[in-house]
Formats: C-alpha cells, sequence, structure tokens
C-alpha cells in the first residue's frame, strides 16, 4: 500500500538511479529525467526500510543505468504506435582499446497526442555517463542529464459516468485553463568507491546538484498558475567493512538541501496574471545511520538504526496578504531487526520488524486555510511486522505475509474553489494486512515466466473528518487484490514471443467508500525478431497493449473534487518499432 497515494510525484517510496536520490529530502520523488530505455537493473526492496534509507522509505527501488564500458558502440532505435506515439533515441560509446576512461552519451524524445483531449506531450532527454578506472579497486562515474518538456498537458480527473461514457474527454475545466506543466531540468553527479584490499571492505561518496524549473497550470483562477524554481543538492559517504561478532557492518552519513522559489498567479485561462503568493521554501535534511549483518551458523541476524532531522523553512516574499513565515523541524529515530534461517534444500525462513516516516512535503504542508504552512500536519510514522519463506529449487518462490500499523496516515482531499490542488490532513491510525507471493524460474530456457500476487486489507483504525466517522473503510488507492504475469517464449535465436498480464480488484476512490473503481483485467501481447549482419544487429517489435480493449482507470485521483476521481487508460493500442545497434 505504501506509493498508492500519490497525488503528484511519488510518495512513500524511495527511489536511487545509480546510487543518486530521484528525489527531494521533503520525500517527493520524481521520475521524469529518467530514460527507461537506459536501465540495466532494478532492485526492490519490499517494505519499510527508514532505518537506512530515512524519509518516506516505505519502500525502495535501486535503479542502476547501462554502465558505460557495457553498453554497445552505438544504438538507433524508433517507435510509432497509436494516439501520435513518437519515440525517438540514439546513443554513442566512446572507449579506448583497453583504456581505463569510457564514456556513453543519450539522447531521446517521447511526443504524444494522446488517448485523451488536452493530453499532449512532449519530452526530450539526454544524458551523458563518463567512467574512470582509477585502479584497481577505485572506480569513478560522473553523469549529466538534462530534461527539456515544454509541453505536457493535463486532461484531469472524469466521473465513473464519463468513465465509460467518454473515456476520450477531458475535464472541463481543464479544457478552460489550458491544465498543464512545463520543465525545464539540468543534473550532475558523481559516485566513487573504492574496494579494500580483499577484505570485503569499500568506501562510496556520491555528490549531485539538480536544477529544476517548473511551471504548472492548475483547473482553477485563483492562484491556479504556479512556478517553481528549484536548487537542490546533497552529498553522502557510506563505509562497509567485516568486523567483530562474525558481522558485515554498514554506516553512512548523508546530507541534502532543497531551496524552492515558489510563486503562484492567477491563471487567467491559460495565461499567469495577478500574482498572490511568493516565497521561499528551504528543506535542510541530515542523516546517519549503523546496520550489521551477523552470521550465526544456519542463523543470521540484521540489524539497523538510523537518526534523521530535518528543518522546513518558508521566507514569505509578499507582503500584500501579511508575513507568513515560519519553520517546522522534524526529529526521527527509525530501526530495523531481521532474523533468518536456512534449511536444507535452498529453503528459508525469516521474520522482520522495522519502521518508517514520512514527513509532509512543502506541497503538503500548504494551508488550505490560507498562506504559509498548515501547523497541523503531522508526519505519517509506522511500524511493520513480516514473516515468510523462501524456497529454491527449479522455481524460486517467496511468500511473505506483513502488517502495518500507522499513526497519522497523510491523506489528501480538494477544495470547492481549488478542483486539481492536493491538501492534506492526518488520520488517527490505519492498519495494513496483507500477503505477497511469486513464482520465478531459476533458469531461462526456450520459455521463461514468472507470476506475482499480493492481497491487502488496508483500512482506516480511526479517522473522523469533517464531521464524518471513516473509521473502518478501506484506504482509498490501495487494491485488495493484484495479479500480474508475463511469459516469454524464445523458439530460436531470432524470434521472440511474449505476453502480460494483469489484475486488479477492489480499489476505492474516496475516504468513504463509496466509489469503486472497476476492477480490470489488462492483457498485452508482444512479438520481436532481430538479426546480426555482420558486426551490426537489426531487431524489431510489435505489440497490442489491452487487447481486450476494457474501460478502466489506470490512475485514480483519490477524494478528487466533483467525483473527478478517474483517468481512464487507453483502450487497445498497437505500437512498434525497430532498433538498430553495433555487437561489441
Amino acid at each position: 500500500g505504501f506509493g498508492a497515494r500519490g497525488n503528484f510525484g511519488i510518495r512513500g517510496i524511495r527511489i536511487f538511479v545509480d546510487g543518486i536520490p530521484a528525489g527531494l529530502p521533503d520525500g517527493q520523488v520524481q521520475v521524469d529525467s529518467l530514460d527507461a530505455s537506459q536501465i540495466s537493473s532494478i532492485e526492490v526492496l519490499r517494505g519499510p526500510a527508514a532505518a537506512q534509507y530515512g524519509n518516506g522509505a516505505g519502500g525502495v527501488i535501486l535503479i542502476e543505468t547501462v554502465p558505460a564500458e557495457a553498453a554497445p558502440p552505438w544504438q538507433l532505435s524508433l517507435g510509432l504506435g497509436e494516439n501520435g506515439f513518437e519515440n525517438y533515441a540514439a546513443a554513442v560509446k566512446a572507449q579506448g582499446e583497453g583504456a581505463p576512461v569510457s564514456a556513453h552519451f543519450t539522447a531521446s524524445r517521447l511526443v504524444l497526442d494522446g488517448h485523451r483531449e488536452q493530453a499532449r506531450s512532449d519530452h526530450r532527454r539526454m544524458a551523458a555517463k563518463l567512467s574512470f578506472r582509477l585502479s584497481e579497486r577505485d572506480r569513478l562515474d560522473l553523469s549529466a542529464r538534462a530534461t527539456d518538456a515544454p509541453l505536457s498537458e493535463d486532461p484531469g480527473g472524469l466521473g465513473l459516468s464519463d468513465l465509460y461514457a467518454r473515456p476520450d474527454a477531458a475535464a472541463a475545466n481543464n479544457l478552460r485553463f489550458n491544465a498543464g506543466e512545463s520543465l525545464d531540468q539540468q543534473s550532475v553527479a558523481w559516485r566513487w568507491r573504492h574496494e579494500g584490499a580483499g577484505d570485503g571492505s569499500a568506501v562510496t561518496v556520491s555528490n549531485y546538484f539538480t536544477w529544476r524549473d517548473f511551471e504548472n497550470r492548475l483547473p482553477f483562477q485563483a492562484g491556479g498558475s504556479v512556478r517553481i524554481d528549484r536548487r537542490l543538492g546533497g552529498i553522502s559517504a557510506q563505509y562497509r567493512w567485516s568486523g567483530p561478532l562474525a558481522a558485515n557492518w554498514v554506516a553512512g552519513i548523508e546530507t541534502d538541501q532543497q531551496r524552492d522559489r515558489r510563486q503562484r498567479f492567477d491563471n487567467d485561462f491559460g495565461v499567469p496574471g495577478t500574482q498572490r503568493l511568493n516565497q521561499e521554501e528551504i528543506v535542510t535534511a541530515a542523516g546517519a545511520y549503523l546496520g550489521s549483518d551477523h552470521a550465526l551458523g544456519p542463523y543470521a541476524l540484521q540489524t539497523a538504526l538510523r537518526f534523521d532531522s530535518l528543518r522546513v523553512e518558508l521566507r514569505d516574499a509578499f507582503p500584500g496578504d501579511g508575513d507568513d513565515s515560519g519553520r517546522r523541524r522534524f526529529q526521527r529515530l527509525s530501526h530495523g531487526l531481521g532474523l533468518s534461517r536456512r534449511f536444507a534444500s535452498g529453503l528459508s525462513a525469516y521474520a522482520r520488524f522495522a519502521s518508517s516516516y514520512d514527513t509532509p512535503t512543502t506541497t503538503e504542508l500548504a494551508n488550505p486555510l490560507g498562506s504559509g504552512f498548515n501547523t497541523e500536519l503531522d508526519p505519517q510514522t509506522s511500524l511493520s511486522y513480516e514473516a515468510g519463506i523462501k524456497a529454491g529449487g527449479a522455481v524460486s518462490v517467496q511468500l511473505a505475509l506483513y502488517q502495518v500499523d500507522t499513526r497519522d496516515e497523510l491523506v489528501a482531499f480538494e477544495l470547492a474553489g481549488q478542483p486539481g490542488r492536493s491538501f492534506f490532513e492526518n488520520a488517527g491510525a490505519s492498519r495494513r494486512r496483507g500477503a505477497e507471493v511469486s513464482f520465478v524460474p531459476r533458469a531461462r530456457g526456450t520459455l521463461d515466466w514468472r507470476l506475482v500476487a499480493s492481497w491487502a486489507d488496508a483500512e482506516f483504525r480511526r479517522f473522523s473528518s469533517g464531521g464524518v466517522d471513516f473509521s473502518g473503510n478501506i484506504l482509498p488507492g490501495t487494491p485488495a487484490l493484484r495479479l500480474a504475469g508475463s511469459l516469454d517464449w524464445q523458439p530460436g535465436e531470432n524470434w521472440r514471443f511474449g505476453a502480460d498480464l494483469e489484475r486488479v480488484e477492489r480499489v476505492y476512490a474516496d475516504n468513504a467508500n463509496a466509489v469503486r473503481s472497476p476492477d480490470y483485467l489488462d492483457v498485452g501481447v508482444r512479438i520481436a525478431w532481430g538479426r546480426a549482419f555482420g558486426s551490426t544487429r537489426f531487431e524489431t517489435f510489435a505489440g497490442v497493449k489491452n487487447l481486450l480493449d476494457r474501460v478502466f482507470a489506470d490512475n485514480l485521483r483519490i477524494n478528487a473534487f466533483g467525483g473527478r476521481y478517474f483517468e481512464p487508460a487507453p483502450g487497445r493500442y498497437l505500437h512498434a518499432g525497430v532498433r538498430l545497434y553495433a555487437l561489441p
């Protein structure tokens, strides 16, 4: 259920790209600068992990992009599809024979007309990655990314009846006020890693800076045009070593700062009008952690402890409505404890106890009663209990049972005069119980498949708002059942066939559980053919998404005003493409 409530960006989950945070110190995560085609691996850490990763770590996703030395010498690709989908990409690598330095440059553009009104977008990305092998035990990686998204329209949410009757429509006010956003972002980062002389020790130091200029047009007039000029940076250091008590240890420190110049203007039907707000928001975060992994025969004991301090400061530069300057400080000690045991035949069992917390972001701290901070909004804190088994053999099976008890759950709501803008309040207490199971073959063959399923019982234990008691209701946005699977068949060297499916059931859109999102089964099929011609390989592929042409919502706007909860998924649509690249 973590990550289900993000009405903007990603919330409740930390994401790192090449060891660098893909988010902000206040807990919000954005991945619009990431080119998915350059991803080399994704590791998912399930469950709260604040004891190592800090604020907003209800789960963690670690992404590594293609190493410069492992990339093909050059690559060109083109993707086309219905709804005006166009995707162009090019990449080139520079590396001397046996040289300790390699460089990788990529550029891409994605254009989309969209399957709805007011849904056009245009995203352009460039990235450069340099790797230096300084010695046998030292490596330095430098990266730079730039994103230019001058067009990203917002069609808004629809009511349940319009979801079925007019899934290609946009909300009336989104058309009237030309709702959408534009983005210009640049970032640079470096990561240095030193490995010890065969003793398992390692030191990693990383540093990053990001410049992000963002404009947003919301579907209302008063203060509906927003501009944020953001400067962001941070540095972290981590040391791993083998120590006493047959343990591997890890210790780290990190600090980040975010400075936002936020301005709000009237949205005069798509054109910025009278200024309503001008303020600087400064978020400073610092954390230190210590963790260990003890081997005790067939048992293993994992421990983790972390302390975080986060300060949010608002400097009001718009004196026309009084001085709303202020500051808030949040501090938290997080912990994690796990015990596992190995049995014969590749079977293992484990139990885990951990904590997590989410501080309100600068956007979530907006005061629904006027300007300044919402001083009534507190961080969300959780305690998680988990037990599971892992079995080897021809098929790897994992089963996890969990319960997460949360206090002060951050819950979104909207106001009548500002539809499309979320404010937040705390629920007294909530609880998530569930199970997750996965089946994945250990060895790939001609036929490859995987299947995962999750069941969840997530409910408000104690929550009243506006004189209405929601205690006992299901948390909106959290599915009771999700089943996903894939099947790939590769009969020979050149051909590959595949199918994907996802089944989602019982998702509510509001606190009252008065509106339920349609259950759905999403099926896709794909085919690819490729062949090498000398030192060059040519590949072509095609696929059909939403093969059954089902009507469903692929995004929910939780507690949206006027019942406009649903963002319809595209109907059945075809996509295809080609890729040409040089073999190493």
